[in-house]
Protein backbone atom coordinates (compact mmCIF):
# COMPACT_ATOMS: atom_id res chain seq x y z
CA UNK A 1 0.00 0.00 0.00
CA UNK A 2 1.48 3.29 -1.07
CA UNK A 3 0.59 5.72 1.71
CA UNK A 4 2.65 8.89 1.94
CA UNK A 5 4.23 9.86 5.25
CA UNK A 6 1.55 11.11 7.64
CA UNK A 7 -1.30 9.88 5.45
CA UNK A 8 -4.09 7.63 6.72
CA UNK A 9 -6.85 5.34 5.47
CA UNK A 10 -9.56 7.36 7.21
CA UNK A 11 -10.54 9.13 10.39
CA UNK A 12 -12.35 6.35 12.25
CA UNK A 13 -9.39 4.23 13.34
CA UNK A 14 -5.79 5.12 14.14
CA UNK A 15 -3.06 2.49 13.84
CA UNK A 16 0.71 2.20 13.74
CA UNK A 17 2.73 -0.65 12.25
CA UNK A 18 6.44 -0.96 13.05
CA UNK A 19 8.08 -2.92 10.25
CA UNK A 20 11.30 -3.59 12.18
CA UNK A 21 9.59 -5.49 15.01
CA UNK A 22 6.42 -6.46 13.11
CA UNK A 23 4.06 -5.01 15.72
CA UNK A 24 0.71 -3.32 15.17
CA UNK A 25 -0.70 -0.75 17.59
CA UNK A 26 -4.42 -0.38 16.90
CA UNK A 27 -7.13 1.90 18.26
CA UNK A 28 -10.11 -0.06 19.57
CA UNK A 29 -13.21 1.92 20.52
CA UNK A 30 -16.93 1.57 19.95
CA UNK A 31 -16.82 3.52 16.67
CA UNK A 32 -13.46 2.18 15.45
CA UNK A 33 -13.21 -0.39 12.67
CA UNK A 34 -13.02 -3.86 14.35
CA UNK A 35 -9.64 -5.52 13.94
CA UNK A 36 -11.24 -8.47 12.14
CA UNK A 37 -12.68 -6.16 9.46
CA UNK A 38 -9.36 -4.33 9.20
CA UNK A 39 -7.77 -7.73 8.65
CA UNK A 40 -10.26 -8.55 5.88
CA UNK A 41 -9.61 -5.17 4.24
CA UNK A 42 -5.83 -5.59 4.24
CA UNK A 43 -6.24 -9.12 2.90
CA UNK A 44 -8.35 -7.78 0.02
CA UNK A 45 -5.90 -5.00 -0.77
CA UNK A 46 -3.06 -7.55 -0.89
CA UNK A 47 -4.62 -9.30 -3.92
CA UNK A 48 -6.94 -11.51 -1.84
CA UNK A 49 -4.13 -13.05 0.22
CA UNK A 50 -5.09 -15.21 3.23
CA UNK A 51 -6.08 -13.18 6.32
CA UNK A 52 -3.24 -12.26 8.65
CA UNK A 53 -2.95 -13.79 12.12
CA UNK A 54 -2.90 -11.12 14.83
CA UNK A 55 -1.45 -12.60 17.99
CA UNK A 56 -1.86 -10.80 21.32
CA UNK A 57 1.28 -9.14 22.65
CA UNK A 58 1.67 -10.00 26.31
CA UNK A 59 4.10 -9.06 29.05
CA UNK A 60 7.52 -10.73 28.93
CA UNK A 61 7.07 -12.48 32.28
CA UNK A 62 3.75 -13.97 31.17
CA UNK A 63 5.14 -14.84 27.75
CA UNK A 64 7.89 -16.88 29.38
CA UNK A 65 5.23 -18.87 31.22
CA UNK A 66 3.16 -19.33 28.06
CA UNK A 67 6.09 -20.68 26.06
CA UNK A 68 6.83 -23.29 28.74
CA UNK A 69 3.19 -24.23 29.32
CA UNK A 70 1.38 -27.30 28.02
CA UNK A 71 -2.10 -25.86 27.29
CA UNK A 72 -4.73 -28.19 28.70
CA UNK A 73 -7.73 -25.94 29.35
CA UNK A 74 -9.27 -22.89 27.71
CA UNK A 75 -11.75 -20.82 29.77
CA UNK A 76 -13.86 -18.00 28.35
CA UNK A 77 -16.73 -15.96 29.82
CA UNK A 78 -18.83 -13.80 27.50
CA UNK A 79 -21.83 -11.61 28.32
CA UNK A 80 -23.36 -11.05 24.87
CA UNK A 81 -21.89 -13.48 22.30
CA UNK A 82 -24.45 -12.48 19.67
CA UNK A 83 -22.62 -9.14 19.32
CA UNK A 84 -19.17 -10.62 18.79
CA UNK A 85 -17.78 -9.59 15.43
CA UNK A 86 -16.73 -12.94 13.94
CA UNK A 87 -15.08 -13.17 10.52
CA UNK A 88 -12.96 -16.34 10.39
CA UNK A 89 -14.35 -19.88 10.63
CA UNK A 90 -12.97 -20.61 14.12
CA UNK A 91 -14.43 -17.33 15.40
CA UNK A 92 -17.83 -18.09 13.88
CA UNK A 93 -17.87 -21.58 15.40
CA UNK A 94 -17.05 -20.31 18.90
CA UNK A 95 -19.54 -17.45 18.60
CA UNK A 96 -22.30 -19.85 17.51
CA UNK A 97 -21.57 -22.26 20.36
CA UNK A 98 -21.52 -19.51 23.00
CA UNK A 99 -24.69 -17.94 21.61
CA UNK A 100 -26.58 -21.27 21.61
CA UNK A 101 -25.53 -22.10 25.17
CA UNK A 102 -26.59 -18.69 26.46
CA UNK A 103 -29.96 -18.86 24.74
CA UNK A 104 -30.57 -22.43 25.89
CA UNK A 105 -31.16 -21.37 29.50
CA UNK A 106 -31.82 -17.68 28.97
CA UNK A 107 -28.73 -16.68 30.93
CA UNK A 108 -27.12 -13.27 31.25
CA UNK A 109 -23.70 -14.62 30.33
CA UNK A 110 -22.07 -17.89 29.30
CA UNK A 111 -18.89 -19.35 30.80
CA UNK A 112 -17.28 -22.28 29.00
CA UNK A 113 -14.17 -24.34 29.76
CA UNK A 114 -12.68 -26.64 27.14
CA UNK A 115 -10.10 -29.13 28.37
CA UNK A 116 -8.34 -32.44 27.97
CA UNK A 117 -8.42 -33.56 31.60
CA UNK A 118 -5.83 -36.26 32.19
CA UNK A 119 -5.62 -37.13 28.50
CA UNK A 120 -2.28 -37.03 26.73
CA UNK A 121 -1.52 -34.21 24.34
CA UNK A 122 -2.43 -30.54 24.46
CA UNK A 123 -4.81 -28.01 22.97
CA UNK A 124 -3.87 -26.60 19.56
CA UNK A 125 -1.57 -23.63 20.23
CA UNK A 126 -2.14 -21.90 16.83
CA UNK A 127 -5.92 -22.13 17.20
CA UNK A 128 -5.76 -20.86 20.80
CA UNK A 129 -3.60 -17.89 19.82
CA UNK A 130 -5.99 -16.93 17.04
CA UNK A 131 -9.06 -17.14 19.28
CA UNK A 132 -7.35 -15.30 22.15
CA UNK A 133 -6.28 -12.45 19.87
CA UNK A 134 -9.82 -12.14 18.52
CA UNK A 135 -11.42 -12.24 22.00
CA UNK A 136 -9.01 -9.60 23.32
CA UNK A 137 -9.90 -7.32 20.42
CA UNK A 138 -13.61 -7.85 21.12
CA UNK A 139 -13.07 -7.06 24.80
CA UNK A 140 -11.27 -3.82 23.96
CA UNK A 141 -14.36 -2.70 22.06
CA UNK A 142 -16.61 -3.47 25.05
CA UNK A 143 -15.22 -4.70 28.38
CA UNK A 144 -18.64 -6.05 29.35
CA UNK A 145 -18.65 -8.29 26.29
CA UNK A 146 -15.69 -10.57 27.10
CA UNK A 147 -14.94 -10.95 30.79
CA UNK A 148 -12.57 -13.93 31.07
CA UNK A 149 -9.88 -15.40 28.81
CA UNK A 150 -7.65 -17.95 30.55
CA UNK A 151 -5.44 -20.84 29.53
CA UNK A 152 -4.48 -23.51 32.05
CA UNK A 153 -1.66 -26.02 31.84
CA UNK A 154 -0.81 -29.30 33.49
CA UNK A 155 -1.27 -29.87 37.23
CA UNK A 156 0.86 -27.40 39.14
CA UNK A 157 1.06 -24.84 36.32
CA UNK A 158 -0.51 -21.45 37.06
CA UNK A 159 -3.35 -20.48 34.72
CA UNK A 160 -2.51 -17.59 32.41
CA UNK A 161 -4.98 -14.68 32.43
CA UNK A 162 -4.70 -13.03 29.03
CA UNK A 163 -6.76 -9.99 29.97
CA UNK A 164 -4.27 -9.05 32.70
CA UNK A 165 -1.25 -10.10 30.63
CA UNK A 166 -1.98 -8.06 27.51
CA UNK A 167 0.14 -4.99 26.76
CA UNK A 168 -2.05 -1.97 26.10
CA UNK A 169 -3.12 1.48 27.23
CA UNK A 170 -6.50 3.16 27.65
CA UNK A 171 -7.48 6.79 28.09
CA UNK A 172 -10.59 8.94 27.78
CA UNK A 173 -9.75 11.65 25.25
CA UNK A 174 -11.82 14.84 25.22
CA UNK A 175 -12.53 15.64 21.57
CA UNK A 176 -15.15 18.34 22.11
CA UNK A 177 -16.10 20.01 18.84
CA UNK A 178 -12.87 19.06 17.08
CA UNK A 179 -13.10 18.54 13.36
CA UNK A 180 -12.31 15.11 11.85
CA UNK A 181 -8.65 15.94 11.18
CA UNK A 182 -7.93 17.33 14.67
CA UNK A 183 -9.95 14.52 16.24
CA UNK A 184 -7.85 11.93 14.41
CA UNK A 185 -4.56 13.63 15.31
CA UNK A 186 -5.40 13.49 19.03
CA UNK A 187 -6.13 9.75 18.87
CA UNK A 188 -3.09 9.04 16.70
CA UNK A 189 -0.85 11.00 19.07
CA UNK A 190 -2.02 8.93 22.06
CA UNK A 191 -1.43 5.73 20.08
CA UNK A 192 2.11 6.87 19.27
CA UNK A 193 2.82 7.73 22.92
CA UNK A 194 1.54 4.34 24.02
CA UNK A 195 3.64 2.52 21.43
CA UNK A 196 6.81 4.37 22.47
CA UNK A 197 6.07 3.73 26.16
CA UNK A 198 6.03 -0.03 25.63
CA UNK A 199 8.63 -0.22 22.84
CA UNK A 200 11.29 -1.98 24.93
CA UNK A 201 8.74 -4.56 26.08
CA UNK A 202 7.45 -5.01 22.54
CA UNK A 203 10.95 -5.75 21.28
CA UNK A 204 11.21 -8.64 23.75
CA UNK A 205 8.12 -10.32 22.32
CA UNK A 206 8.80 -12.93 19.67
CA UNK A 207 5.99 -14.68 17.84
CA UNK A 208 6.22 -18.45 17.86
Amino acid sequence: MALSSGASLGHHTAFIYDISIRKLAYQLTRNAVPLSLFNAYISKVCDDCPPFNYEPVIKASELKQLNSMTPKTFLVKVADPEHLDAIEDEQKKLKSSLKNLRQLAGGIYVKVQIGLGNSHGQLSAPTLKGLIGWLLAQRDISKARVRTIKVGGKDGERALDFIKAQIGESRDISLGTSGPDENYQKRAAFLGESFDKHLDELKKFKSS
